[in-house]
């Protein structure tokens, strides 16, 4: 009787934050009037940033609407995304 002896591969796994919602404090942050989100993205040409604002119903499409603090907050939301990207082999 033979028996099949299994390895077990193991994976390691990381996390890598890709979207954060700057909002309001007592807004919702998926879709709350003052939310806006600031996403990574890479189509294979290298990572830049979407913004997008679901709830601002009184915004145009493709405009987004930030007040100076709202900006300076994505700003930041945005250069903590960008630090923790994984930059590829050169």
């Amino acid at each position: 009787m033979s028996r099949k002896i299994e390895e077990k591969v193991s994976t390691n796994y990381k996390t890598t934050v890709i979207a954060i919602s700057v909002h309001g404090e007592n807004d919702n942050p998926m879709f709350g009037e003052s939310a806006t989100h600031v996403k990574i993205e890479d189509e294979a040409a290298g990572p830049f940033i979407v913004l997008s604002q679901a709830g601002h119903e009184t915004a145009k499409t493709g405009e987004v609407q930030l007040d100076f603090e709202e900006l300076n907050r994505i700003v930041a939301a945005a250069k903590r995304l960008e630090r923790g990207w994984p930059v590829e082999n050169e």
